[in-house]
């Protein structure tokens, strides 16, 4: 080795221990000088590359990577690192393709197997994924992140009794790793087995009290399980981590008005709208808890809010269902007329979708209307009468608040 070559391998190593330290600009310094007197060398390209990689500057990675594969193609470590950096860049159809080149160099590397299961899965290809994963942790079987990976995979494509067995030896492995605590939690959850779920959400937070999914998941599963005080206690804890999840303040919501607490439900249902003006269910539940208050003008001017949103979004089958709420409160208020008018357009469009009244989950005082309405038997003041008659004494019989 030349006097050049002798400087060049010395920057090269300082590059390293740079790099080891996390002095990454310093890295890639030293890594210009040696391809300055040694532009041949693949490996100060390479450790360039990995620097760049660290500092998340993945395009100019990706073209150290380059030139280190183009001045020694067997360069496995290379092929790898660019997978990492595409797979960064959600370049993930490329970064298979490269963690494809670095297999065929050296197949008996978990760590390859595994980050081309996670670009496999990102694109969908989950069997694939399995298949990787698998190969990583028959390289390395206690390698946890595989299995809770590999777990997620099954999870997706419906495998929820596998999964959990993956989860399971994660935690064998670790118990202490959140991560595979909170998607075991998932997993049962998809079973409808909740009891379970609930325990592994608890396992995830006392491990990691910040996981705000794992206290948004479990809250919801209370919340199925008709603990609604222990719910929103859980809701409460999502929102002191994370004050914008607007699902958490919707749900709470819900649950609040369950407990007939319709007056904190108000201000909760206002705490959502602020969030997301656009949703109609936060406005039509907000409208129920009104309705429940006796706020009828209130309550109405909400649910007409959601049906105007349900038509914006032209979901047909939404506005029907809210001219359904509309009705009897429009003849509860003694407007006869939005009562008529409500029945009507409700019918109009069941008619339009051909969905079979009998299918429909509506009180049979509304199917009766309904069909009445279907006839256009509009002459007879009797018709008003009737109506007003039938609908408000059915209306607080029917009607309870759509939790």
């Amino acid at each position: 080795m030349n006097p050049l070559e002798q400087n060049a391998q010395a920057l090269i190593e300082e590059a390293l221990q740079f790099q080891m330290t996390g002095d990454h600009e310093a890295a890639i310094a030293r890594c210009d000088q040696a391809i300055a007197l040694q532009s041949g060398s693949a490996e100060a390209w390479n450790i360039r590359g990995g620097s760049l990689s660290l500092l998340q500057r993945h395009p100019e990675a990706i073209e150290s990577f380059d030139n280190a594969i183009a001045l020694n193609p067997e360069k496995q470590t290379a092929w790898y690192n660019r997978g990492v950096a595409q797979a960064d860049l959600n370049r993930h159809e490329e970064a298979i393709a490269s963690f494809d080149r670095a297999i065929a160099l050296n197949p008996d590397q978990p760590a390859v197997w595994y980050n081309r299961g996670v670009a496999l899965d990102a694109i969908g290809r989950l069997g694939a994924a399995v298949a990787s994963y698998d190969n990583a942790i028959a390289l390395k079987e206690e390698y946890e992140t595989a299995w809770v990976n590999r777990g997620v995979a099954l999870s997706k494509a419906g495998q929820h009794a596998k999964a959990i067995a993956s989860y399971d030896r994660a935690v064998e492995l670790n118990p202490d790793n959140s991560s595979a605590w909170y998607n075991r939690g998932i997993s049962y959850d998809d079973l409808g087995q909740l009891k379970s779920a609930l325990e592994s959400y608890e396992r995830a937070i006392a491990i990691n009290p910040n996981n705000v999914e794992a206290h948004y998941n479990r809250g919801s599963a209370l919340s199925v399980l008709g603990q609604k005080a222990e719910a929103i206690a859980a809701y409460d804890k999502v929102l002191s981590l994370r004050p914008d999840y607007y699902e958490a303040v919707f749900n709470r919501s819900i649950c609040l008005a369950f407990l007939e607490r319709y007056e904190k439900a108000l201000e909760s249902f206002d705490r959502a709208i602020a969030l997301e003006t656009d949703d109609p269910d936060a406005w039509l539940n907000r409208g129920h808890a009104l309705l429940n208050l006796d706020r009828l003008d209130d309550a109405i001017e909400d649910y007409e809010k959601a049906l105007n949103l349900k038509r914006k979004a032209g979901d047909r089958s939404g506005e029907a269902t809210i001219l359904q709420v509309l009705a009897p409160v429009y003849g509860r208020s003694g407007r006869m007329g939005d009562l008529w008018n409500a029945t009507s357009q409700a019918n109009q469009i069941l008619q339009e979708l051909d969905m079979p009244l009998a299918e429909k989950p509506y009180p049979q005082w509304f199917k009766s209307m309904l069909m009445f309405a279907s006839q256009n038997h509009v002459q007879t003041g009797l018709l008003w009468v009737g109506v007003g008659a039938v609908a408000i004494a059915c209306i607080l019989s029917w009607f309870r608040f759509m939790g």
